[in-house]
């Protein structure tokens, strides 16, 4: 999914939990700022999400 949103956002981070065990979570940045947690949620971002990142 990483690789999807950083071909419409070049400037996004995506940074997953490297250690085991491996969960699959991730955090997006823009710019510095958290934009979205998987780690918190604990779901994928939809489109609504990604397009509030632009809000």
């Amino acid at each position: 999914m990483s690789k999807e949103i950083k071909k419409i956002i070049p400037k996004i981070q995506v940074e997953g939990n490297i250690k085991p065990p491996r969960s699959g979570a991730f955090e997006i940045t823009i710019d510095g700022n958290l934009v979205y947690s998987k780690f918190q949620t604990g779901n994928f971002p939809d489109k609504d999400d990604i397009i509030s990142w632009f809000e």
